[in-house]
């Protein structure tokens, strides 16, 4: 900075000090002026002083000086500041004689415009501007920058700014730290410390997990389920550092590699497992986790949920149904056990409540989709319903599997085709026979235990009792009807058996007429019969005896046994009924057949036939 010129000092004014620099009305001073005034000749010192009023009460400095008429103020002053100084010059009796005073103000801090830094990386360099500018009449040197850990300027120091001049300042930022930062850069030059504030953004990266939760199975205990997890860096401009990833339980786990760095936008994958390693048997369940992700863009969780499930069994049929069941028989139905689960089912045992039912199977392991077949064997007891509950116990968490279990077993049923039999008129002493059938429909088989009437009128043939009918038998046997006098006649065939309504009652009716009357007509039979001929074997006459429960063609012929035809005893039409034939043999001693062909009139396509042996003696 050049010298100003300072003005001549008048001889007149010697005894006391002339102020020359700075002086009042002259201006702003610099923060650090240079003082100046006149010598007074004889003064070997000075006294300055500077005080903040012009009453000097405060002296701010008071410095005494040689026989320099210049000097620089000791103590700093503030921009624009005001204060009043003086020199005194020192007389001979040792006082000061004092200028006048002098009332001055320190100039203004160059001014600054304020910085905004656009957004910016971490640890990366942002550049930005400002102005500085020195409203001062007098120039500026800006010495340096002071150090700033994260702004610092990008212009060689020192520089000097004019009066009343403008300058560019180009600044670097290098973020050390995401958010928001509000700072100011201090620059020191000759009129103290200029603060440069700024603003800067540094946009932290966001981790955003791409779901909020994940299932994973389900799987079986001994198996496990893998699905991945996408996480991303939604920040707008920073890179995003995953440091750790990690799952809380030992039921899943996470393949990470330890440090990743991520782009915005950029999604990062981590797979993940899910493993019961079954710590005790049968530990199915539903189990959750956190999978909690580490990074410098905060944490990321993500709930898991694994399904191990319990297995669940399925049968069918609903109903274990046996069916209709002879007493006394087996019978076997199969139940279909399934398993819909991916665990497998464990069949610890198959129970009944009776020992009328047993499982042949008693215990099986079924994989998922597989079925076990359970055969079981009923063996019938006693007539009725049976019911019981077939109990599989399993590992299923539902518990045990209860099936009921059905079968019948019915009651045999005694079936003749009638309930009446009405022989009709017999002639005395003569004899007509009825044949009985007695059928069973139901599966049970049928015993018959006895057979009676109450008279010698009715007598029948009796078979060998107990017998035992089973479905599609019959147990035939022959009703006689033998009127000793001339009178109607009643009885009751009496059939003790194990059929339901047992006794079974049929009524027997018949009429004893006089001998040489027609008779054996009037009965009504139930079905085509031919009765062995009596007496068997004969001399000279015999009588065959046959039923016809429909009128039609009725032809009766006797036969050698090489088949030539001997005699024609019926060829013709007949009423239903019973009826008897007598014939007085012609022929040699020998064994010969009788046969019987009938044809009923409502439907000839039915036809009836049957064969007897007789023996005819000489």
């Amino acid at each position: 900075m050049g010298q100003a010129q300072l003005p001549s000092v008048d001889p007149a004014q010697a005894v006391r000090p002339r102020l020359l620099a700075p002086l009042s009305g002259a201006g702003p001073t610099r923060i650090t002026p240079a003082f100046l005034w006149s010598s007074v000749p004889g003064a070997a010192t000075y006294l300055f002083q500077v005080s903040p009023d012009t009453t000097f009460t405060t002296v701010l400095v008071s410095d005494t000086l040689g026989a320099d008429t210049t000097t620089v103020s000791r103590r700093p002053f503030g921009p624009h500041e005001s204060f009043a100084w003086r020199v005194g010059a020192a007389d001979a009796a040792g006082g000061y004689v004092f200028s006048d005073t002098a009332w001055c103000i320190t100039g203004n801090v160059p001014s600054v415009r304020h910085v905004t830094l656009a957004d910016s990386r971490r640890d990366e360099q942002n550049t930005a501007v400002t102005v500085i500018r020195n409203d001062n009449p007098y120039p500026l040197t800006i010495d340096s920058a002071l150090a700033h850990p994260r702004m610092s300027v990008l212009m060689r120091t020192p520089f000097v700014i004019g009066a009343g001049d403008s300058i560019v300042v180009p600044l670097i930022y290098r973020p050390r730290r995401f958010g928001q930062e509000s700072d100011t850069l201090w620059m020191a030059g000759e009129s103290g410390l200029t603060g440069v504030p700024f603003r800067a953004t540094c946009s932290p990266p966001v981790l955003a997990a791409r779901f909020s939760q994940m299932t994973l199975g389900p799987c079986s205990v001994t198996d496990s389920a893998a699905a991945t997890l996408e996480f991303a860096n939604a920040g707008p401009f920073n890179k995003l550092t995953v440091r750790r990833v990690r799952t809380r339980t030992q039921f899943f786990s996470a393949s990470f590699l330890p440090v990743r760095t991520l782009e915005p936008g950029e999604v990062l994958r981590v797979p993940v497992k899910f493993h019961v390693r079954a710590y005790k048997a049968d530990a199915f369940g539903t189990y959750t986790d956190t999978c909690l992700v580490e990074s410098d863009g905060g944490d990321g969780r993500v709930v898991l949920r694994g399904e191990s499930p319990s297995p669940r069994a399925w049968v069918e049929p609903q109903v274990l149904s046996f069916g209709d069941v002879a007493a006394g028989d087996t019978a076997v139905a199969v139940l279909r056990l399934m398993n819909r689960s991916v665990n497998d089912l464990r069949v610890d045992s198959i129970g009944t409540r009776t020992r009328a039912v047993r499982p042949l199977v008693t215990k099986g392991r079924i994989a998922r989709t597989d079925t076990l077949l359970v055969p079981f064997r009923f063996v019938a007891g006693k007539y009725g319903t049976f019911v019981d509950t077939v109990s599989l116990a399993n590992n299923s968490w539902w518990g045990a599997v209860r099936v009921p279990v059905i079968a019948r077993i019915p009651l045999p049923m005694l079936e003749t085709g009638m309930d009446r039999v009405d022989f009709g008129a017999v002639r005395k002493s003569d004899t007509a026979g009825v044949v009985i059938r007695i059928a069973n429909s139901s599966i049970s088989p049928l015993r018959v235990d006895s057979i009676r009437t109450r008279t010698r009128a009715f007598r029948f043939s009796r078979p060998p009792l107990p017998a035992t009918v089973r479905k599609g038998d019959t147990l035939a046997f022959t009703v006689y009807f033998f009127p000793d006098s001339v009178r109607f006649f009643s009885d009751t065939l009496i059939i003790g058996s194990s059929a339901a309504g047992s006794p079974r009652k049929i009524i027997l009716t018949g009429n004893g007429s006089p001998p040489g009357e027609n008779a054996g007509t009037a009965a009504t039979p139930g079905q085509f019969e031919l009765y062995q001929n009596f007496p068997n074997p004969f001399r000279g006459t015999t009588t065959f005896r046959y039923v016809l429960p429909e009128p039609g063609h009725v032809r009766l012929e006797i036969f050698t046994t090489l088949g030539q035809v001997v005699a024609v005893l019926v060829d013709g039409e007949q009423d239903a009924g019973f009826h008897n034939v007598t014939w007085t043999a012609t022929v040699t001693s020998g064994v010969y057949y009788y046969r019987l062909v009938a044809t009923p009139r409502s439907d000839q396509s039915r036809q009836f036939k049957g064969t007897r042996k007789m023996v005819v003696m000489r």
